[in-house]
């Protein structure tokens, strides 16, 4: 079987961790390697690695890498059957990685040792590896253009809590999971003592919001959040949605101003997907197609999304790939 390799060698951890170029010195002998060094040149990298038939492709990068490649792989016609994709949490957020493949670098080190040593069709049994399977969301009309896809899509709070941590918690050192969680935490608490006055930058605020899923206008009013996406847990192993069917976009909606927001904290952030009611202002469900206008930028994967003007933007359920989970 022939391995892809693609690394992003900007990402944070491979940048910062000799342990991880270490590893992936050693994978890259027995895999076809490419440097992304400019995003720009990934649809040149996607077309060699293509050429090579690759069985199975191992992204190097956070969020925003994976992001990337989804998007060249699901809008080309690129290879004949779509590779299986190992995803290495080796930036600063690692959301999709953790969730649907390897969820941390001991992991990562072991997989790495356990494909050189015997390939990938012939993993040892000590490592309980399965293949799971995601849809990704596809944005079929961002203000940049082109159409993107990934997993996770957020507007509101999530959005402005994404920047803060950008720009706050992360200068901080704090990354991975645990940063987003420190800004949402720390904004709900600061809501909830009366502390975020009348801050414009504020996290927890409201926004006018009309969404359309699947043809039915399902919100009309003010909103904290809009969440999406076709993981099945997110930063800290959080699930908030319920009410869900599979091969769908769970989609979550919490109206502003905020209801009982002590008491739905835990509720909210660890959904029971067989849960068929929920507290007023807090709405999840499944959805194919998702429509809304908005004025502000919006999150995929960790990633800012221009929405463009005088039009809805407009979500759909995309592809599916199949990823090798440890």
């Amino acid at each position: 079987m022939t391995i892809g390799l693609i690394i992003n060698p900007k990402a944070r951890t491979y940048h910062h961790s000799k342990r991880v170029r270490k590893s992936l010195d050693k994978l890259s002998i027995y895999a076809e390697t490419e440097f992304l060094e400019d995003f720009d040149t990934l649809s040149q990298i996607i077309a060699r690695l293509t050429q090579k038939d690759c069985d199975h492709l191992v992204i190097s990068g956070g969020d925003g890498t994976i992001q990337a490649v989804l998007t060249h792989l699901a809008e080309g016609n690129h290879f004949q059957h779509q590779p299986t994709l190992i995803l290495l949490p080796h930036g600063t957020t690692n959301m999709t990685a953790k969730d649907a493949s390897i969820a941390s670098l001991s992991k990562s080190d072991r997989l790495i040792t356990a494909i050189v040593d015997r390939g990938v069709s012939d993993l040892p049994s000590n490592l309980p590896c399965e293949i799971v399977k995601r849809h990704t969301i596809r944005i079929a009309n961002p203000g940049s253009g082109a159409p993107l896809h990934g997993m996770y899509f957020g507007w509101g709070a999530v959005h402005r809590a994404v920047l803060k941590c950008q720009k706050d918690v992360h200068a901080m050192g704090f990354r991975g999971d645990l940063g987003p969680a420190l800004t949402l935490l720390a904004s709900w608490v600061s809501h909830l003592l009366g502390r975020s006055g009348s801050d414009p930058d504020r996290i927890v605020q409201g926004g006018d919001l009309c969404l359309v899923a699947d043809g039915k206008t399902r919100a009309d009013s003010q909103q904290l959040l809009l969440s999406i996406t076709t993981l099945e847990h997110l930063i800290a192993n959080s699930r908030p949605f319920w009410n869900q069917s599979e091969n769908t976009l769970k989609t979550t909606l919490i109206a502003y101003p905020v209801q009982k927001p002590l008491r739905m904290l835990i509720p909210a952030l660890y959904g029971d997907k067989r849960r068929k009611t929920t507290e007023p202002g807090y709405d999840s469900f499944s959805a194919r197609q998702l429509s809304f206008q908005t004025t502000t930028d919006c999150i995929l994967d960790g990633e800012i999304v221009i929405p463009p003007e005088n039009e809805p933007l407009q979500l759909s359920l995309g592809p599916q790939f199949s990823f090798l989970k440890l």
